[in-house]
């Protein structure tokens, strides 16, 4: 189960509540490194590790492709695959509002069981899913 960072909590107060603007973007990253569970909602964008392979890239949310019904929403399967470097033991992954580090971190999940992405063509598929109550 993923969580919204505080940095995630306060971007969409400052959106809904306070009338700010929309983050144009949204991004899918993996996570490289496995941090403690007890730090994930004080982690920010910078402090994470992805990929450094030159095929990897976060991948771009398009807000228009979220399926909502009631308080679930979906968003389809993205899919990261390696080219001809290894993205190595894979730990979970993240919102951002960037494609960089120069944004915010909204939400983080670790994944119950690492993933190791070595051999070229190895492919992880993640299907986004957020429930609010």
């Amino acid at each position: 189960m993923g969580i919204w960072t505080k940095e995630g909590s306060k971007n969409t107060a400052d959106i809904y509540l306070s009338n700010k603007s929309q983050n144009a973007k949204l991004y899918l990253g993996l996570l490289t490194s496995n941090p403690a569970a007890a730090i994930l909602n004080d982690l920010t964008l910078g402090e994470l590790v992805e990929p450094s392979a030159t095929s990897y890239a976060r991948e771009e949310i398009i807000p228009s492709n979220w399926v909502v019904a009631g308080e679930l929403s979906v968003y389809p399967s993205i899919e990261f695959q390696i080219g001809l470097e290894s993205f190595g033991t894979i730990y979970g992954c993240f919102i951002a509002t960037t494609p960089d580090a120069s944004g915010k971190l909204l939400a983080i999940h670790q994944f119950s069981a690492s993933v190791e992405m070595k051999y070229y063509g190895d492919r992880l598929e993640i299907t986004l899913r957020v429930t609010i109550t």
